[in-house]
């Protein structure tokens, strides 16, 4: 979620660490079907989802290697991916019923 990517971003820039890559990110291993089931889940929307069979299998789910930013700044993630995705729909939802685009 943003709000700890950018906590990272602050402890990096505080610390003055240049150490090589940190991952910041998620540590759950999640899946495109997972999130699209968060998505409906929170959007209390039925999403249909296409897989394309012609194309190569990839990974069957993905995330951060937070290791060095737990060791190196303290640092771990906040927010779920779920809850992530809850308050980016909740914000999403308000501004569009404040700004009429």
């Amino acid at each position: 979620y943003v709000t700890d990517v950018v906590e990272g971003l602050l402890l990096v820039a505080d610390k003055g660490i240049n150490k090589g890559p940190i991952q910041l990110g998620t540590n759950e291993k999640t899946t495109i079907n997972q999130i699209a089931e968060m998505v409906m889940g929170v959007s209390g929307k039925n999403i249909v989802k296409e897989h394309d069979l012609t194309k190569p299998v990839g990974d069957f789910g993905r995330a951060a290697d937070i290791t060095l930013a737990k060791e190196i700044l303290g640092w771990e993630p906040k927010v779920s991916m779920k809850d992530g995705i809850k308050k980016t729909y909740d914000w999403s939802n308000n501004y569009l019923q404040n700004h009429k685009l």
